[in-house]
């Protein structure tokens, strides 16, 4: 008797394979790096996704200006 073959194809319902692919996400700008609290390291490019095995975080500040323009 050969290997047992499983079709992963086949565990997915009809709901599941109707949907379409997330679109991808926009740069929202620098954000500090969620997994390293309290540290300098930010995220250029957007959201933290350390945890998710995303792009490393870079050394640089965050300045939030409490919705005020900057001069």
């Amino acid at each position: 008797m050969g290997p047992v073959r499983h079709d992963v194809s086949s565990d997915r319902s009809a709901a599941d394979r109707s949907h379409p692919a997330a679109p991808p996400r926009r740069p929202t700008g620098p954000a500090p790096c969620a997994a390293r609290p309290g540290s300098p390291l930010i995220h250029p490019e957007g959201r933290c996704e350390c945890f998710f095995g995303g792009p490393p975080p870079q050394f640089g500040v965050v300045v939030t200006t409490g919705g005020q323009a900057l001069p």
